[in-house]
């Protein structure tokens, strides 16, 4: 019996391009996408045109990607961490701090990994949401807390969407960013998560748009 929600019909298919065309590593691209993703969770987009202006506002907010670690201050004391510092740049007044506005005017359409990721979890929110819910044996998506929601949503995006990365990877590569980002805590609750949604795949259950089965 198929789990609910994962016909391929009903879910957007998001095919994504093998190569970044700016060179970043896919890992930092995923970095970036979950650091979006939960500042999503704080404040809502609500339509594409907000989610392409949040998403181009990340490109100024601090380069937490490449420093996921808590950040230490020049007093020797550890201040906030990299998704608090990118969380409280991204919401920023938009003229403040001499950043440049961004407008929906002066958005340009994105591109590259970290954009697909992140505009496919988006899409698909509420497929994806259901499946984490079945996975978490019914724990409403609401009581998860934003860290591991974030990353669940960027791993099941990854897992149902982009054919070309296998499965084991995209379950690696969610509990490193855990590593980075979460506690030893959410570490097992998105290992569990994943674990279960891979043996769902080799089970028939649940199936790949990109044509895993």
């Amino acid at each position: 019996m198929r789990l609910p929600g994962v016909d391929g019909e009903n879910l957007r298919r998001m095919p994504l391009k093998r190569g970044n065309k700016d060179g970043r590593p896919r890992r930092s691209e995923r970095s970036r996408a979950f650091q979006v993703l939960y500042g999503l969770s704080f404040c809502p987009a609500h339509s594409l045109v907000d989610l392409k202006r949040r998403f181009a506002r990340s490109l100024y907010a601090v380069p937490s990607a490449k420093e996921p670690e808590a950040i230490t201050s020049e007093t020797g004391e550890e201040a906030e961490s990299g998704p608090e510092l990118f969380l409280r740049d991204l919401l920023k007044t938009e003229d403040g701090g001499g950043e440049p506005v961004i407008t929906p005017e002066s958005v340009e359409d994105p591109a590259g990994f970290a954009w697909e990721l992140t505009r496919g979890a988006w899409l698909n929110r509420e497929e994806i949401d259901r499946l984490i819910a079945d996975f978490s044996q019914n724990w409403k998506v609401e009581r998860l807390g934003k860290i591991e929601l974030a990353l669940l949503r960027l791993a099941m995006q990854e897992l149902l969407f982009v054919a070309e990365t296998p499965p084991k990877v995209v379950l690696n590569e969610a509990l490193d960013l855990s590593r980075q980002f979460g506690d030893e805590t959410s570490r097992a609750f998105v290992n569990g998560i994943l674990d279960a949604a891979l043996k769902a795949l080799e089970a028939g259950n649940l199936r790949r748009a990109g044509g895993w089965s």
